[in-house]
């Protein structure tokens, strides 16, 4: 039976001893530790990026100086609104009973879609209403790369660019950063 003794190395200088004898024990130690962080931050994000709870409510940060700019005091029409008294000020709201997308929308129309897999669906029927002379102003993810950016885009949108992260309200009352960056897409304006 052989016994395996650790090795700890010392610099010449008799700097404090090592944990690691080499550099291939370091890079494992480093690799678990950033894996173990990087799930963490993956749970974190998990709501954001998945099909699940898509409840992060427009904080009035986003929304009251849009209102100031356009000189109203609220919305014509929030489709995706969570509740009848939703969040945004708007005369009239879809809820997800009323299915947004299968009603006419009218006036100047506020749009925090799910970001999920409907989103492209929203932009759709954004770009729809918007052909009809329909005022969309849509919050969105910023991603460039998707197809219903491009859509967007190329139906005349205008993007805006939101500095920082928007920190969006959850259900309970507390706020949360989101881990992407945001844009306003503004349509028939």
């Amino acid at each position: 039976m052989s016994v395996i003794k650790t090795v700890i190395k010392t610099t010449n200088r008799g700097g404090r001893p090592r944990k690691h004898p080499d550099r291939r024990a370091a890079w494992a130690a480093a690799s678990r530790a950033y894996r173990k962080r990087e799930r963490a931050a993956r749970t974190k994000r998990k709501a954001y990026h998945s099909g699940g709870e898509c409840e992060w409510y427009t904080p009035a940060s986003v929304y009251q100086p849009i209102l100031e700019r356009l000189s109203m005091t609220e919305f014509d029409l929030d489709p995706c609104s969570p509740w009848l008294d939703g969040p945004i000020p708007a005369k009239t709201r879809f809820t997800p009973a009323d299915n947004g997308l299968l009603q006419p929308w009218q006036g100047v129309v506020w749009c925090n879609p799910p970001y999920g897999r409907t989103m492209a669906a929203w932009c759709d029927k954004a770009v729809q209403e918007a052909r009809e002379g329909v005022r969309v102003i849509i919050l969105a993810h910023a991603r460039t790369d998707t197809k219903w950016f491009h859509g967007l885009m190329e139906a005349g949108g205008r993007p805006e660019f939101i500095k920082g992260r928007v920190a969006f309200v959850r259900p309970d009352g507390t706020s949360e950063s989101a881990p992407f960056p945001s844009v306003l897409i503004w349509l028939g304006f």
